[in-house]
């Protein structure tokens, strides 16, 4: 087989291995997920009219994502299946973007393959690939950054680097923080004397530099809400001891979610260790010093990995997409207004071991990043020696880039992993020793693994959420107004904030007679009830339409 034949295959099997994963998944349904009612509006906004225009709630900058997403409206039709289709298309594109920069990098076809599909699998990239955020687009557009700036600094060619900066601007029109692509390399294009790319790199750091100074409005959809992000960095308390321990508190989280998220490509690390030098002995001492003691910390006061809270402890913000037993943030009456555990939740001692391997994980990931950041030893060519490490260099520049933002914003969820990270999964491949046999046997496991948990917990989360747009779809058709319906934040957002000041938001609104939840509520009586199945059959719950126990009848509804 010739070397383009073997590459169109690997396309198509790639391809084909997605396509079955999404139809498995089934995430059909004209309703919103979580953030995406926002951007959805954003977008029909330009789709109708030609012209941006934000709701109060709409950090970030998303022009590139809106006029690629009414494109399609435009062509397809306004829903949010169509919208979820032009995310699914930068979903594979990100996986096909990852899988020819590491064919760039000489990684061999199994192990760049394995990465490739460790990215599908992330539960974070899967779910939200399913849905109309702006992190797929995001990782989709820096990929692309990332294979041209690759050539770019490798050829010395203007092209890839013009096409790299090109890129750049896209992901910083979907996600604000689209600068952090091209920084990191700057410093590695001088170090290769590659003056093109430190001229272009320069001028476009000054376009976003005088942007930020004249038009910071095109940086954010509302600048408001963006500065809201830093609020941190205004308070008189907060000084450099608590800077320290934030700054801390976010590495860790990142390292602990990219490590069980990236599963296939961090286990294989537990089983290439060897003999450790006095040197990497000390390091690894310290890194497990620092994660232990904050994962302790913050099991000793109750939270397990992976973390969510409604009460507001130690950074834990409640809203995160992985959950003890699902994925995809819960946004009912009972699990997010009343802080119900979600109904298919996994054991204490199920979280406690969790908990235990993803401190064990973190720290494993971690040595390698820091004491270990270099290319496997197996025998290779210089040439290809060389592009392996420029590849290790500028894939870990940029993880390190993207987590040292986060602690600027002030905020930090688990679905921030991936934005900000989502690059080890091309260092991974190029530094672990995939000659050990405990290392491929352990990759495969873990891979198997987390596909097949993925693949059902988003298919749960559709399902479910199926159930839960009927219920609110029977309760209008049976006349209740949207204002008396308490169906979930997304709903909340898409039905009665696209025009309303944030401060509509904040003061929130008085308990509602109607409510949708998981389970029956004392003080409410069942108005409807909608079973479904989930895990091949092995789970089974319903969503539940409540009412209010001695409400007055609502002039005009059959209820």
């Amino acid at each position: 087989m010739t070397r383009k034949s073997a590459t169109i295959v690997e396309i198509a099997v790639l391809t084909a291995i997605w396509g079955a994963t999404i139809a498995i998944i089934n995430p059909r349904g004209d309703f919103p997920l979580l953030d995406d009612w926002d951007f959805a509006i954003a977008t029909r906004n330009f789709a109708q009219s030609g012209h941006f225009h934000f709701t109060q709630f709409t950090v970030v900058s998303l022009r590139a994502m809106v006029l690629w997403g009414a494109a399609w409206i435009r062509l397809f039709g306004d829903s949010f299946n169509v919208l979820r289709a032009s995310t699914l298309t930068l979903s594979l594109g990100a996986i096909l973007v990852v899988d020819r920069t590491l064919a760039r990098a000489r990684i061999a076809r199994g192990a760049r393959m394995l990465a490739s599909l460790a990215l599908l699998f992330n539960p974070i990239f899967l779910w939200t690939s399913c849905t109309y955020m702006t992190d797929v687009p995001y990782v989709f557009a820096s990929a692309v950054a990332f294979y041209f700036f690759f050539r770019g600094l490798d050829e010395d060619r203007v092209a890839f680097i013009v096409a790299g900066v090109l890129s750049v601007m896209v992901s910083w029109f979907i996600r604000q923080n689209g600068l952090i692509n091209i920084l990191p390399m700057m410093p590695l294009a001088v170090m290769k004397r590659r003056r093109s790319f430190v001229v272009v790199g320069t001028c476009v750091i000054a376009l976003y530099a005088l942007l930020f100074v004249f038009k910071r409005d095109w940086l954010s959809g509302a600048p408001e809400m963006f500065a809201v992000h830093f609020h941190m960095w205004g308070e008189s308390s907060f000084r450099l001891p608590e800077q320290v321990a934030v700054f801390a508190h976010y590495t860790v989280f990142n390292a602990q979610n990219s490590a069980v998220f990236f599963l296939p490509l961090t286990l294989p690390l537990l089983f290439a260790w060897r003999r450790l030098s006095r040197r990497e002995t000390i390091g690894v001492a310290l890194l497990a010093a620092i994660v232990f003691w904050r994962v302790g910390d913050l099991a000793v006061n109750g939270y397990l990995f992976p973390y969510t809270t409604h009460a507001m402890y130690s950074d834990i913000l409640p809203g995160n997409l992985v959950m003890g037993g699902g994925v995809g943030a819960p946004m009912l009456f009972d699990t997010f207004n009343l802080g119900y555990d979600y109904p298919f939740g996994i054991p204490w001692s199920a979280r406690v071991a969790l908990t235990i391997a993803s401190a064990i994980l973190a720290i494993s990931l971690l040595a390698w990043l820091c004491l270990r950041p270099r290319p496997s030893t197996e025998e290779l060519p210089a040439p290809e020696e060389m592009l392996r490490v420029l590849l290790v260099r500028m894939a870990l520049a940029l993880a390190a880039t993207g987590t040292l933002a986060l602690f600027a914003s002030g905020y930090y969820f688990d679905r921030y992993s991936l934005d900000s990270a989502w690059s080890v999964v091309l260092v991974l491949p190029a530094i672990v020793p995939w000659s050990k046999r405990g290392a491929k046997i352990a990759a495969i496991v873990a891979l198997a693994s987390v596909a097949v948990v993925s693949t059902l917990a988003v298919q749960e989360s559709f399902i479910w959420n199926r159930a839960r747009w009927q219920a609110w779809s029977d309760l209008r058709a049976h006349g209740v107004a949207v204002t008396q319906i308490e169906g979930g934040g997304d709903l909340f957002g898409l039905f009665e904030l696209a025009d309303a000041p944030r401060a509509v938001a904040r003061s929130g609104h008085p308990p509602r007679e109607f409510v949708i939840t998981f389970r029956p509520l004392g003080g409410y009586r069942v108005m409807a009830r909608y079973p479904f199945d989930s895990f091949l059959g092995t789970r089974h719950g319903a969503i539940y339409a409540l009412r209010k126990a001695g409400a007055v009848p609502v002039s005009g509804t059959s209820y």
